[in-house]
């Protein structure tokens, strides 16, 4: 019995080596979008980012990547970051829950900037801000940028996130410079917070230098959806 489950799992790796797909950078990904990342081999469940083929936007109430819709409502690419606070006449916070940071905040309980952060941060901004995010010091709540991609279906795949810092900036080097993606000469939402203030986030400019700074999260800016396998 343990000899034939020990050929069962033979075969079994023999046949997921034959059939393993290296891809490259440019390559078709299995979402249908573009492999814009490789790390050189698997390790914490993924090798490969993956780029949407489109920007996000809303199309009746919902996150899409319409190639074919009508662009008339191009306004709907644009989203806010979002401030995340507990009422609205409190003072913007970190995913955390904390005004200011110190040496008590834990790296899992904030957002990253690093390749490989951006699912952890969307998950992390998703789960905080709820449905929707504040807007203004007012009560005006709206959707934002990390929740659309948690919530993006495209080609049956449901694990898109918001790319963090370093990935966005792997999006402007890999793909854009190369004349590849179809981006926009407009900013980008990435999914890191400062570390600074909870007033402000990282976007990139996808055009001159490719820039990146930090906006208020009031700031709406265009979104491109990875994922990552």
């Amino acid at each position: 019995m343990k000899k034939s489950i020990l050929l069962f799992c033979i075969l079994l790796f023999i046949c997921a080596s034959l059939y393993a797909v290296d891809y490259k950078i440019g390559d078709e990904g299995p979402a249908g979008g573009i492999i814009f990342y490789d790390k050189g081999e698997y390790s914490d469940g993924w090798r490969y980012l993956e780029a949407a083929p489109a920007d996000l936007w809303i199309v009746d109430g919902v996150p899409a990547l319409d190639l074919t819709f009508d662009e008339y409502y191009a306004d709907e690419y644009y989203q806010v970051f979002g401030y995340f606070r507990k009422d609205a006449s409190s003072n913007n916070m970190f995913v955390n829950g904390k005004e200011t940071l110190g040496s008590y905040s834990k790296a899992e309980e904030l957002t990253g900037t690093g390749i490989g952060a951006g699912k952890k941060n969307t998950e992390l901004l998703a789960k905080a801000m709820g449905d929707k995010t504040y807007y203004t010091m007012g009560a005006k709540k709206v959707v934002y940028a990390s929740k659309l991609c948690y919530d993006l279906v495209f080609n049956g795949f449901d694990d898109w996130f918001l790319p963090s810092k370093d990935e966005l900036n792997l999006l402007y080097v890999n793909l854009c410079k190369n004349n590849l993606g179809d981006f926009d000469e407009d900013s980008y939402w990435s999914s890191s917070e400062t570390d600074f203030s909870a007033d402000y986030a990282w976007r990139q400019q996808f055009y001159g230098g490719g820039q990146q700074s930090y906006g208020t999260r009031d700031y709406a800016h265009r979104i491109r959806p990875i994922r990552a396998f």
